[in-house]
């Protein structure tokens, strides 16, 4: 399912929306689409700090903080923002880049 492919920053950008799945994949490197099966983006199990940043993005009261993207899903700008404050620095697997 994964290939090790560093994911195509400047692509995923123009998505309109991410699921929390697709959000918290490229914030460590992995490629969301190297992870689809079935059209649904499965995070692999042994990628731990993939799953802990996508349950800290599911944490956060999206609707309250940017209420006007309420209809549309996560954005790139709101999820990088709040990305910054919740990744620890200094993780092996944070940001890459």
């Amino acid at each position: 399912m994964e290939d090790n492919k560093e994911p195509d920053y400047s692509w995923w950008a123009k998505a309109d929306s991410w699921s929390f799945e697709d959000a918290a994949l490229p914030l460590h490197g992995v490629d969301p689409a190297s992870c689809r099966l079935f059209g649904h983006t499965e995070i692999p199990f042994w990628r731990t700090e993939v799953h802990r940043t996508c349950d800290l993005l599911k944490s956060i009261s999206w609707k309250e903080k940017y209420p006007s993207l309420r209809a549309k899903g996560l954005h790139l700008l709101a999820v990088v923002t709040e990305a910054i404050k919740i990744i620890p620095c200094g993780s092996s697997e944070n940001l890459s880049g």
